[in-house]
């Protein structure tokens, strides 16, 4: 029987877990100057997809299980930021 490949989210999130220290820290944790600092990150700033290495449009927070002391940022081009959305409302509706 084949093991199906990982999908974006699984990959996303094992890449956070494994490598922890590659992934920048730094985050606010105000909401709404959490929310300015996404923007401003996303929009302003030049940064890799985590996942494919493409110029990144899109920055997300991911709190590692078992360590939510430590968001780090995860900067997303927009084909593996939709891939991971839809694997993520997918896994929601179960």
């Amino acid at each position: 029987m084949r093991v199906p490949e990982p999908g974006p989210l699984s990959l996303l999130i094992w890449t956070v877990a494994d490598q922890l220290e590659r992934v920048p820290a730094g985050l606010p944790s105000d909401g709404p100057v959490l929310a300015r600092a996404i923007a401003r990150r996303a929009l302003n700033e030049v940064h890799r997809c985590l996942l494919c290495g493409d110029p990144a449009q899109a920055a997300v927070v991911a709190r590692p299980w078992g360590r939510p002391e430590l968001p780090r940022w995860v900067d997303l081009c927009a084909r593996c930021f939709h891939a991971v959305r839809a694997e993520a409302v997918a896994a929601e509706q179960g």
